[in-house]
């Protein structure tokens, strides 16, 4: 894994896609994925927890990333990361949402976007939990071609405090930069949820539907 210089958290991350946690965190339940038709033909995915509460999103590329334990969330601390599509006219764009044990959605965020175009963009997102079992850490990689390629990485985090994941910036954020751009959208998608939501609310899909490149701090249109 990539550590950004600036990383004030102290330990390693535990890696997603190479787990290196304790055998008895490595034989927990897990979140399964299913996609079923349901009215008018419609598919979604159902994400299954643990406990038997049940999660849906679209299920275009749809896929169950991990079910980590965080240790500071309130019981139940399981929590499985979901990706999915929400393409837009002009591109591929995939999000990342955060379900705990009772089905609930407690964060949503960017995760991959690729557009083809006058300006073409891409960014990509790695999802990892560090060893204090509070912190994820979303990596981030971007480009915009406009005259010529402009790219640049790095990390946004999310901290676990009682029941929910919240932002939680390591150091102020340059105004200018391409993670100054996605903070507008990352806003826009936590301000959505309200309570967390058992699905992804229709309001929110259409509006993702209807998003501009995030690397250019295009708002959401609701």
């Amino acid at each position: 894994m990539i550590m950004p210089r600036r990383l004030l958290l102290a330990g390693p991350a535990l890696m997603l896609t190479v787990p290196r946690v304790a055998p008895a965190a490595q034989a927990a339940p897990r979140a399964e994925l299913s996609i079923a038709s349901v009215d008018s033909g419609r598919r979604e995915a159902f994400v299954t927890l643990p406990s038997g509460a049940v999660f849906t999103c679209p299920a275009r590329r749809a896929r169950v990333l991990a079910t980590l334990v965080m240790g500071a969330l309130a019981s139940p601390s399981l929590v499985a990361v979901v990706q999915f599509a929400v393409d837009t006219a002009a591109a591929k764009q995939d999000l990342i949402g955060f379900v705990n044990d009772k089905g609930r959605l407690l964060a949503l965020e960017p995760g991959d976007w690729q557009e083809r175009g006058q300006y073409a963009a891409t960014l990509t997102t790695r999802v990892s939990m560090f060893a204090d079992r509070r912190h994820i850490a979303l990596e981030r990689s971007a480009a915009l071609h406009t005259a010529g390629w402009h790219r640049e990485s790095w990390t946004d985090y999310l901290r676990a405090d009682d029941a929910t994941l919240m932002d939680a910036p390591q150091r102020p954020i340059l105004a200018g930069t391409f993670q100054h751009a996605l903070l507008g959208r990352r806003a826009a998608l936590a301000a959505m949820l309200g309570p967390p939501p058992i699905d992804v609310p229709q309001l929110l899909l259409e509006a993702a539907r209807n998003a501009g490149s995030p690397l250019t701090g295009e708002a959401i249109r609701v």
